[in-house]
């Protein structure tokens, strides 16, 4: 029987993921479908699949969006064999797409289209509207507003100008809800709804500072060494605390299996940061802390905007993460963050790339990227912050860099 059913709603209310899963409901009842997507859409590379925010793949035909009668052709050729068409980032395609489906109804196929219903302005988006007006079936998704949790119907562009189609994902883009919903201009980018939790500093005979960083590979550990040995040399009662990683029993099967092991590495390495700073706030005299807790949330984020974690599991994590009692995890006195070149990132990358790291260039592009969006929200009224430009201060190998590092820490403390 011919029918036409319209699924939409906002970024990651899961329209793929719904497609995906009647795929294997059709399979089930005996029925072949054929998948189809725009060519242009290649946030997740230019495989010939669908790839849902969820982390769920499946096979797809790649479309030219200018040239949908392509979809008829490529159905004729397999001769026919499919009952059911369903297609994939619908409101991409030009305005032939409506006359396309109506000739696959008129030949008595069931046909699934799916998409964006408005753009970030919250205007109709291309062919979109018309579809779900000739649809027998509608079927409306929503998402969590990214701002307040609420019903989000609409998506909010975070940067990219004003052109209606610009492709991306977590990084582009967040569902929002009416009263969060914002548009951004060409110059003044949404910024990501970043945690902060961490109460002001309250007077303590503890000194607190923590290491941050563009990305991995920058030097923190280095500087937390480097600064707790300086400070004990001016005779102060130094406390290190170093990144855990050795004991996360799920590090190395985030690397090798994401989709399964990533939201347990995550959720252990921000409960152990957790834990390593109520501990910090016992000690007397100066805690040297490798990495600040937010960076730990950056990491996921990255991860995220890379597909190499589903919204789903995003979702979960930043639950967890804001379920910590960060009453009892005040902001450092004083945050130490590493800025680092993009060559020169990748080169000490490379270098120092773990056996079981199995991630590229863009992996530390994109985590600099983050990093660098959550540092610079972040006031001096909040914390106090020493950026240190890594290339040019290299106190991982010069002794003149070590004391430059310090002196500049202890300017700022004391």
């Amino acid at each position: 029987m011919a029918k036409l059913t319209a699924v939409y709603g906002p970024m990651f209310a899961g329209k793929t993921t719904w497609l995906l899963a009647r795929v294997n409901e059709l399979a089930k009842e005996g029925k072949n479908s054929l998948v189809f997507k725009p060519r242009l859409d290649d946030r997740y590379g230019k495989e010939s699949k669908l790839y849902a925010h969820s982390g769920m793949t499946g096979e797809a035909e790649l479309v030219d969006a200018q040239k949908p009668e392509q979809i008829l052709s490529l159905w004729e050729e397999k001769s026919e064999q499919h009952q059911v068409i369903i297609i994939d980032e619908a409101m991409f395609f030009s305005d032939q797409i409506v006359e396309v489906v109506k000739e696959m109804l008129a030949r008595e196929l069931e046909v699934v289209v799916a998409g964006l219903d408005t753009n970030f302005k919250k205007e109709p988006f291309g062919i979109m509207p018309q579809l779900i007006k000739l649809a027998n079936e509608r079927v409306g998704l929503t998402a969590k507003c990214y701002k307040c949790g609420g019903v989000a119907q609409y998506s909010v562009r975070l940067s990219g100008g004003k052109d209606e189609i610009v492709v991306g994902a977590a990084d582009s883009y967040q569902p929002a809800c009416s009263l969060c919903h914002t548009i951004c201009d060409d110059h003044q980018a949404i910024p990501f709804n970043y945690p902060n939790l961490r109460p002001a500093v309250e007077k303590s005979e503890t000194l607190r500072i923590e290491i941050a960083a563009d990305s991995m590979r920058v030097g923190k550990t280095t500087a937390v060494r480097v600064i707790a040995e300086g400070l004990r040399s001016m005779g102060k009662l130094v406390t290190e605390s170093y990144e855990d990683w050795q004991h996360n029993p799920h590090l190395k099967g985030s690397y090798s299996d994401p989709a399964k092991n990533f939201l347990d590495s995550q959720k252990w390495f921000i409960h152990r940061k957790w834990e390593q700073i109520v501990d910090g706030t016992k000690k007397k005299g100066v805690v040297v802390q490798d990495v600040a807790p937010e960076t730990d949330y950056c990491y996921a984020l990255t991860n995220l905007r890379l597909g190499r974690m589903s919204q789903e599991h995003f979702d979960k994590y930043d639950k967890y993460y804001r379920s910590l009692d960060w009453r009892a995890v005040p902001r450092p006195d004083l945050l130490v963050y590493l800025r680092v070149s993009d060559k020169e990132l990748i080169r000490r990358a490379n270098a120092a790339k773990r056996e079981f790291e199995t991630v590229d260039d863009e992996y530390f592009l994109m985590m600099k990227k983050v990093n660098r969006e959550w540092v610079k929200g972040v006031s001096n009224s909040q914390m106090k912050i020493l950026e240190i430009d890594t290339d040019k201060l290299d106190f991982a190998n010069e002794e003149k860099a070590k004391k430059e590092l310090v002196e500049r820490v202890i300017d700022i403390m004391i």
